[in-house]
């Protein structure tokens, strides 16, 4: 984790107490940690980044996951999309870096077309389908269920404040994990600091998310630091919560971005 980071985390603590203040004067805190290209009003109100993780598992990579069930979900068969940086970004959490990382592999195994527009400057994309069910079967496990199994949803506003503090799209993709066991929780019961425990055991969370042994410790251990989750490890069992008064900290200084901007 490298020191903006942990700037952000130390400097959190100190604000909290400043902005209850604050907001009962109607002042809004301006995050240092913008993120050039989130759109922030959008991610106040869109709809949860799908992601699927047996294309995950099929193309053996998180990111590129995240990106086909984001694609094969907004573009039908047969139709072009236009794509950049920010708009993948804000639909995806992946960096600039990452995403044409995705897009060079998915393009050189053909799974991925591209064509492109002068005036105006266009950057146009479509899914080669037989390409594309090519890998799935070839790669997908025999009897796997995940292929029919709802996406994972992942709230947008979440992921997008994780890539804003410099946190990975793992960590995000990790929460959402827990988030689905924990379920629904209801309006009265957000006073809490947390929600109830569940249990998610090593094998389970790799199924739900693909992230292997290392990953699963690295997003435990980023989401204790900012105080998003606590674990309770047992002898065959490892139990997770949430904090919801943490996550809307989170989240509200990273809005606030937007409704700074926008007054």
């Amino acid at each position: 984790m490298n020191a903006e980071s942990r700037a952000f985390y130390q400097k959190l603590a100190a604000e909290q107490e400043e902005r209850k203040r604050q907001k009962e004067q109607g002042i809004i805190l301006m995050s240092e940690y913008k993120h050039g290209g989130i759109n922030w009003g959008q991610a106040l109100v869109a709809e949860p980044v799908p992601y699927i993780e047996a294309i995950a598992r099929s193309f053996d990579c998180i990111n590129t996951g995240l990106f086909l069930s984001f694609f094969t979900e907004f573009c039908g068969v047969g139709e072009w999309m236009e794509l950049s940086d920010n708009i993948v970004l804000n639909h995806t959490g992946l960096s600039t870096k990452r995403w044409h990382n995705v897009r060079r592999k998915l393009m050189k195994q053909g799974v991925l077309k591209n064509k492109r527009f002068v005036q105006p400057t266009r950057s146009m994309f479509t899914l080669d389908d037989e390409a594309f069910e090519r890998v799935i079967r070839a790669n997908h496990r025999p009897n796997s269920v995940s292929l029919f199994a709802p996406p994972l949803s992942i709230n947008r506003l979440q992921l997008l404040t994780f890539v804003q503090i410099n946190l990975s799209v793992r960590d995000a993709i990790f929460l959402a994990a827990v988030q689905e066991r924990v379920g629904f929780v209801e309006f009265y019961d957000r006073e809490n600091q947390w929600t109830d425990w569940v249990s998610i055991s090593e094998k389970q969370m790799e199924d739900m998310t693909y992230l292997n042994s290392y990953a699963q410790r690295e997003s435990i251990n980023h989401l204790i630091e900012i105080g998003v989750i606590d674990v309770n490890r047992q002898k065959f069992d490892r139990y997770f919560r949430y904090s919801i008064p943490q996550l809307s900290i989170l989240t509200e200084i990273s809005s606030s971005v937007f409704k700074g901007v926008s007054k």
